[in-house]
């Protein structure tokens, strides 16, 4: 299946015509044929903007791999790591953070609060 295929799937899936697809897009009808028929490619922005706008997961749309949508969370972790320019290792911090129970959230903004504070203390000197 190409490209085009699965954008065409997509958009039958959500029941949209390809005037209503694209509009959320911010693309005219043409350009969603133009694409669903191979014409072109979506560039990076336009397929970061499908997978954002209608919860796709980017390697279905670009290679045909894994589930059509995406799970939420996943998205606004993509949406946060992007926006925030978080590596691996940063991604996987926030997440164990939200992960955690309330227990554990108040050990940890304890921790980081005696923290900043001892930092602080440790200036002033």
């Amino acid at each position: 299946m190409t490209i085009g295929e699965r954008i065409k799937l997509l958009r039958k899936e959500l029941k949209l015509s390809q005037e209503a697809f694209g509009n959320k897009l911010g693309v005219v009808k043409s350009s969603i044929s133009d694409l669903e028929k191979d014409k072109r490619k979506p560039t990076e922005q336009m397929a970061k903007s499908i997978c954002r706008t209608f919860n796709v997961d980017y390697l279905w749309l670009m290679e045909g791999i894994g589930e059509m949508f995406t799970h939420y969370e996943q998205i606004i972790m993509e949406q946060v790591s992007e926006q925030y320019n978080l590596d691996k290792t940063e991604q996987a911090i926030v997440l164990a953070y939200l992960e955690a129970d309330k227990e554990k959230r108040k050990a940890i903004q304890s921790f980081i609060v005696d923290l900043a504070e001892k930092i602080k203390n440790k200036d002033e000197e």
